[in-house]
């Protein structure tokens, strides 16, 4: 316990140790000087020079995004279809086709369940706790039980 409290307390003082900050700012004849914009045009025209090498592919007559194929009526024939209309639902043909289109990929798919997820994750807890109850069978049977001289103390805290 004691050595906890020192480490904490050593600890908190190297936390207000010195530091070699200068807060005057820059110490005397470090400035660097303001060059003026023509001393810059002229230290900058002896920079070498890079040459266009090519083009950025794409732009010159490059791809365009390819165009979309849906049919941009069948959002509303879908919610007009569902709509009731003097209590009787309005169904067009469009409507119709839509309909059984999506009802027919639903089916494709298969009903949308969570029972699968849930027993995967079984089998996965099933199997994590098998090799953990494995692993722990083994080592009773192949490793010593320690021994009461090598136990360590318990802390008093």
């Amino acid at each position: 316990m004691k050595k906890l409290i020192l480490s904490l307390l050593l600890t908190a003082a190297f936390g207000f140790c010195f530091a070699p900050i200068n807060l005057g700012g820059v110490p005397a004849g470090m400035h660097k000087r303001e060059h003026s914009e023509s001393e810059r045009a002229a230290q900058q025209s002896h920079l070498p020079q890079i040459g266009e090498v090519g083009g950025v592919p794409g732009i010159d007559g490059g791809t365009t995004a390819p165009a979309m194929t849906n049919d941009p009526n069948a959002r509303n024939a879908v919610a007009n279809a569902m709509r009731p209309h003097n209590g009787v639902p309005q169904q067009s043909e469009s409507a119709k086709r839509d309909l059984a289109v999506a009802a027919a990929a639903l089916k494709a798919n298969g009903p949308a369940s969570k029972v699968g997820t849930f027993a995967w994750a079984g089998v996965f807890a099933a199997i994590g706790f098998g090799i953990v109850f494995g692993l722990k069978k083994w080592a009773d049977k192949a490793l010593p039980n320690p021994t009461s001289a090598s136990a360590k103390k318990s802390a008093n805290w």
